[in-house]
């Protein structure tokens, strides 16, 4: 896959899915409310397709989304990405 292709395959993911972990967002749907009210509790969403998997986990204001190839394992996908947001929020020499 090329880097634009996968650019695109992240966007897409997070248009249609993964920007619903971050209700603070504001948008212009008419079911703004009915979204915000049920995506208030949930943290992290996944897509899993033929040729990849998507997945999208939120801890405090940090939102991270990871594309990965379709034979890593739900769970190690899990894994994998909550690692790389504990990392990411804990690092000192990361400046946001």
């Amino acid at each position: 896959m090329s880097g634009a292709h996968k650019i695109d395959i992240l966007r897409t993911f997070y248009v249609t899915t993964a920007r619903d972990l971050a209700p603070e967002i504001k948008r212009d749907d008419d079911n703004k409310d009915q979204t915000n009210e049920l995506a208030s509790g949930m943290c992290e969403t996944y897509w899993c397709s033929e040729y990849h998997k998507c997945h999208a986990q939120r801890s405090g204001n940090l939102l991270c989304c990871v594309l990965y190839a379709a034979s890593v394992p739900t769970h190690t996908m899990r894994f994998i990405t909550n690692q790389m947001l504990q990392d990411l929020s804990t690092n000192k020499d990361i400046h946001w």
